[in-house]
């Protein structure tokens, strides 16, 4: 693999290693999510 196709492999690799990123940072914000809903409505309980 030498030439253009090396240049290929890099930049999908770096696509690869975005999407990684960005998907482990929407897990991290969806886990962060459903705890504050969590605590919100343990509040509203607690409230009525």
């Amino acid at each position: 693999f030498r030439g253009p196709k090396q240049h290929e492999s890099r930049r999908t690799t770096i696509a690869d290693a975005t999407m990684a990123t960005t998907s482990s940072r929407v897990g991290i914000n969806a886990m962060l999510m459903r705890d504050f809903i969590m605590i919100v409505e343990k509040l509203l309980q607690a409230g009525a």
